[in-house]
């Protein structure tokens, strides 16, 4: 019993009381718990009398004030990603004049109904839809409220007469947004100047402009937005005489996206 009792006070010794703060292996607390040396847990850590969900991590919110419970970054719940289809509109609709502005695929801003055409698709975890997968009028849908990662490579190319005008092609590709009774938004990822690559003097028996696209976006959505990947052109600079032969995407890119973080 003395051996008991010795030990007790042996242990004791090590915790200090000091202006009502309790320290353990300090006899100068300066916190209502201070410990000096290794803090070990069998049970839960409960800020506020919770003890959060399984994958959340304890986030500080200031001096003063209890840390909480939050959802940790992108834990592989909501990712995807396509390979693009060959999209190619030809001659039979000619842009005119100087600064012929086309949007090759048309997008109805009422249900977001058309952007790029998709290819292969693999979509994991259910914070990402996409419309009509490995088909055309391909969107993404965002079915939980945070901040998503998109990124892509995107091959583009106009082809005309090699005896018309001078052209100058710029390459556009736009993120638009859409949900139901907000106002629909427009973002401008690219618009660059295209590469003539072939022409008679190469060989050719057309002028040929190509370029590829590059992109990668981080953007906070809400909960129920679509999301379109909007390809386009413009100053194209042709005529009726001088005809637009080819314009389009090849296939050969890709669209990647994920679920980062709430």
């Amino acid at each position: 019993m003395r051996k008991i009792f010795s030990i007790l006070i042996f242990n004791c010794t090590f915790i200090v009381a000091s202006s009502q703060n309790v320290g353990i292996g300090t006899s100068s607390p300066t916190q209502k718990l201070d410990v000096v040396g290794n803090l070990r847990v069998s049970g839960a850590i409960m800020p506020g009398g919770t003890a959060g969900s399984a994958g959340q991590a304890l986030v500080s919110n200031g001096a003063g004030q209890a840390p909480t419970w939050e959802n940790i970054a992108y834990s592989g719940g909501g990712r995807f990603w396509t390979t693009m289809a060959n999209s190619v509109r030809t001659g039979t609709q000619t842009p005119t004049g100087r600064g012929g502005n086309w949007i090759l695929n048309d997008v109805d801003e009422s249900t977001q109904a058309d952007s790029i055409d998709f290819a292969a698709v693999f979509v994991k975890g259910t914070d990402i839809t996409v419309s009509n997968e490995g088909s055309i009028n391909n969107y993404i849908i965002i079915n939980k409220t945070g901040l998503y990662h998109f990124e892509g490579v995107i091959r583009v190319f106009v082809t005309g007469d090699v005896d018309g005008p001078v052209m100058t092609p710029r390459a556009t590709l736009q993120l638009e947004l859409f949900k139901a009774g907000f106002v629909n938004t427009k973002i401008y990822m690219e618009e660059v100047l295209m590469q003539l690559t072939a022409q008679s003097s190469t060989g050719f028996a057309n002028k040929s402009y190509n370029y590829t696209i590059k992109f990668d976006v981080d953007i906070n959505l809400e909960l129920g937005t679509t999301v379109s990947f909007i390809g386009g052109f413009n100053q194209l600079r042709m005529n009726g005489t001088f005809p637009l032969i080819a314009m389009g995407f090849t296939s050969g890119g890709y669209i990647s996206g994920h679920f980062i973080s709430e």
